[in-house]
């Protein structure tokens, strides 16, 4: 359950991530039409693994109010 906080943390250091690799393009482009797919594609993968990292300790953290639930629900604990 500890894991959700990290969830919380991650995400806007998958923004800062994607904002220094379209750094380069900002002087050429209105902040309106930024994409993700106008940066490099290290940056890209980045975020994407980054995006992946956030979504499997969401499924962690579930787990665990997940077998609390379950302990719960069958009176194992009081």
């Amino acid at each position: 359950m500890s894991l959700w906080p990290f969830c919380f943390l991650t995400l806007p250091l998958l923004n800062i991530v994607a904002r220094t690799g379209l750094s380069a393009i900002n002087e050429r482009v209105v902040m309106d039409t930024l994409r993700l797919s106008d940066a490099d594609r290290r940056v890209q993968a980045m975020v994407w693994c980054g995006i992946v990292a956030v979504l499997a300790l969401s499924r962690v953290g579930s787990v665990a109010f997940g077998c609390v639930d379950a302990l719960w629900n069958s009176g194992s604990i009081l």
